[in-house]
């Protein structure tokens, strides 16, 4: 493992030579109260064994799974050093823990309005992990905003899950399908803000790949669905992924006969709902723990979101409302 391990010897030592400035900044550290498990914890441990300071051990694929991918950490650094980036490369040198690598192979939904869509076009969609409501949602919307003909891509997702648990040689193959799917496109739209991040990294420049909320960014809302105040959060992807901000307020504000309320831990700094990278199935009391301290405000009010983020919400913060944007939209 060492050898693989000296490839990353800066970001390493960027962390572990820190005196845990990101600490407070971890949504995973906050509910676990484990230095371990910090980001700090994390990059140290994978430090010590570059340096041989420690052997191997079977822990490596455990302790490295606690982290979510939500980038805060990146976010409030004074280097802006890739933590998620780096322990995504050291999970690909392990074995992933079973229940994160069932979670990795789950099939996606695929909703019947998405399959009836047809494969040809130079637009297609891209489901991701969205149900039924999600998608009659986002068509909805798209035909409303008059945005032309749409089709569907190849696979329902572009793997994302694979790669985040560094199952690299099923998404190797996952990839080659997308790509032999996707001659003759010039767009390609997206649910899931993961897989916008995934098909950017893959796909050749001559395909625009965009998220939803992007293609209908100049849609005004004035029906207003909501009275009284919203508690809006910024979903880790779409926000420090994607830097869409400004565009899901903007149509917000036509929806709510009140006010946007933010959350105690928004836009760059926003938290995370704590289902990313396979941690609520590997720690689902803690993942919800995560959940519930990022909404702990205003809590009397209904709780909006880009993307599937919202399913896990719902689990962790019921009976109160959380919605999906792309619904509150349509």
């Amino acid at each position: 493992m060492s050898a693989p391990i000296d490839g990353l010897r800066t970001p390493l030592e960027i962390c572990s030579f820190c005196p845990k400035l990101c600490r407070f900044a971890c949504p995973v550290a906050e509910v676990e109260h484990r230095e371990t498990v910090t980001p700090w914890g994390l990059m140290t441990y994978a430090d010590d064994l570059r340096r041989q300071a420690k052997a191997p051990g079977d822990e490596a694929a455990e302790v490295w799974s606690h982290c979510t991918g939500c980038d805060r950490c990146q976010a409030v650094c004074k280097h802006h050093n890739p933590v998620a980036d780096t322990i995504q490369r050291l999970r690909a040198m392990t074995e992933a823990p079973h229940s994160t690598r069932l979670w990795a192979r789950e099939a996606a939904p695929q909703p019947e309005s998405w399959r009836t869509l047809p494969q040809g076009g130079e637009v297609r969609l891209m489901v991701g992990r969205a149900g039924d409501d999600r998608m009659a949602a986002a068509l909805t919307a798209w035909t409303s905003a008059g945005l032309g003909p749409l089709g569907r891509t190849s696979t329902a997702t572009s793997g994302h899950r694979l790669h985040a648990v560094g199952l690299m040689e099923e998404y190797a193959a996952h990839r080659a399908e997308i790509s032999g799917g996707l001659q003759g496109v010039t767009k390609v739209v997206c649910l899931d803000a993961e897989d916008v991040i995934a098909l950017r990294r893959e796909v050749g420049a001559g395909i625009a790949v965009i998220h939803i909320v992007a293609a209908l960014a100049e849609v005004k809302p004035t029906n207003r669905v909501f009275v009284g105040d919203v508690l809006y959060l910024d979903a880790c992807r779409c926000g420090r992924g994607l830097g869409l901000y400004d565009g899901p307020r903007a149509a917000l504000d036509g929806m709510v006969t009140g006010r946007i309320i933010e959350g105690l831990m928004s836009r760059d700094e926003g938290g995370c709902c704590g289902a990313g990278a396979g941690y609520a199935a590997l720690e689902p009391e803690h993942a919800a723990d995560m959940a519930r301290a990022w909404a702990e405000v205003a809590l009397d009010i209904p709780v909006i979101i880009v993307g599937h983020c919202a399913d896990h919400l719902r689990a962790a913060l019921s009976p109160r409302p959380v919605w999906s944007w792309i619904e509150a939209l349509a």
